[in-house]
């Protein structure tokens, strides 16, 4: 968690490379990926929707106050350019496609639509697209693919798009009436183009649909420890993984998904707060989102090393165990679903009962993930008992696996 120092309640979150940036009001704050605010970017007028670079120097902001969209530049955080779109009225979406930037636009009185911007060329013109919106969009966007939802009402619809072209080309509408969808929250296309996942909070559940045939393909439902209404979602990198927020009355958290099984990986309740709607985006094997309090007091949540599979770590010694005389245990390590882990790194520390610690020879399981420790114990103490935990969350060729509760 960090605190942001700051209150609102129209906040975006966006992630690419080694930055996390935050839009509050009049300022932009830019954090590292473990969370440390580096700096801010202030005087802006109504900083909402964000969108950066995937290796993290550029951030795109909507800027609803003064009607543009800003370029920044995160090393030095200074605005590199601004494009005018005043004459299409609160710019508040955004999503990034190589160097297209899509505008989503609208809520402030005035007509809804959506745009896009030619970032390759000095000087962006605004070529608006036809989007029959009742409502102010979000928008999403990922390999050929865009998807521009309204924001607000019961029905909602999406509208999908094909992008590889010079201009947008509708491929169809995924019929808020026909599916019971009401009030949109989040989007999010999958890497490749090939999926969408919308987060209405009707009906309650995360849903994953065809982008090119715009059939549902899943439904998401929600995890026992992850109650209340869906607020945001968000897809890993490799397109493996869905992250789906979700909250109400200050109750909720955030559960992972496998995209294509639906299974739940992970879930966290809500450590502070509730949860801002379309706020999640990955960072690597993290997840980032934005809480607020009651106050509009807004936190910075990551959560760490979510991907990586849950894994077990057992460990039992020979009866009989005399000191300074040598001690073989054995263990194994395991993945929870019932594969082998193939060979990993074991870092081993041996605890005395006075509470010293000595750093063991590291070693290596073998590809079914059973090991073997030879350690001469230096003094007595009682007899180990069997012991086991749950590893931190490891994967093949990564790091050592650390239990999390430790036997003696």
């Amino acid at each position: 968690m960090t605190d942001l120092g700051a209150f609102s309640s129209s906040t975006d979150l966006a992630v690419g490379g080694n930055k996390v940036a935050v839009s509050i009001d009049d300022r932009i704050v830019i954090a590292d990926t473990t969370g440390k605010v580096e700096g801010t970017i202030t005087g802006l007028s109504g900083a909402y929707g964000l969108a950066m670079t995937p290796d993290g120097t550029r951030l795109y902001a909507a800027l609803t106050g003064s009607g543009e969209v800003a370029e920044i530049n995160t090393a030095t955080r200074e605005i590199t350019r601004r494009v005018d779109l005043a004459a299409y009225g609160c710019p508040s979406s955004l999503a990034l496609t190589g160097e297209r930037l899509w505008v989503g636009y609208g809520g402030c009185g005035g007509a809804s639509g959506a745009l896009g911007l030619d970032l390759s060329v000095t000087t962006p013109e605004p070529a608006p697209f036809e989007v029959p919106l009742k409502s102010g969009p979000y928008l999403a966007a990922a390999g050929n693919t865009l998807v521009v939802g309204e924001g607000g009402g019961s029905p909602a619809d999406l509208f999908v798009y094909d992008v590889s072209g010079a201009a947008p080309v509708f491929r169809g509408e995924i019929d808020g009436h026909t599916y019971s969808h009401g009030r949109l929250n989040d989007v999010a296309v999958t890497p490749d183009g090939s999926h969408v996942i919308s987060a209405f909070v009707l009906p309650d559940a995360f849903e994953m649909w065809d982008a090119t045939t715009l059939a549902l393909a899943h439904s998401y439902e929600k995890g026992p420890e992850a109650e209340g209404y869906p607020a945001t979602v968000a897809i890993s990198p490799d397109g493996a993984y869905v992250a789906g927020g979700r909250d109400q009355l200050s109750a909720g958290g955030m559960t992972l998904y496998d995209r294509v099984s639906g299974a739940e990986i992970y879930t966290a309740s809500l450590p502070e707060g509730e949860m801002v709607d379309g706020s999640a985006a990955f960072s690597g094997r993290d997840v980032f989102s934005l809480l607020k309090t009651d106050s509009d007091h807004l936190y910075l949540w990551r959560l760490h090393d979510v991907t990586l599979p849950a894994s077990t770590l057992t460990l039992t010694a020979e009866p009989g165990g005399t000191a300074q005389q040598p001690l073989t245990l054995t263990g194994r390590l395991a993945f929870n679903d019932g594969t082998v882990p193939g060979a990993q790194p074991l870092a081993v520390t041996r605890t005395l009962p006075d509470g010293t610690s000595t750093e063991l020879p590291s070693m290596t399981t073998a590809a079914d993930g059973t090991f073997t420790i030879t350690d001469t114990p230096p003094i007595g103490g009682r007899s180990p008992t069997p012991c086991s935990g749950t590893a931190t969350r490891a994967t093949a060729g990564a790091r050592p696996p650390s239990p999390r509760r430790s036997g003696t």
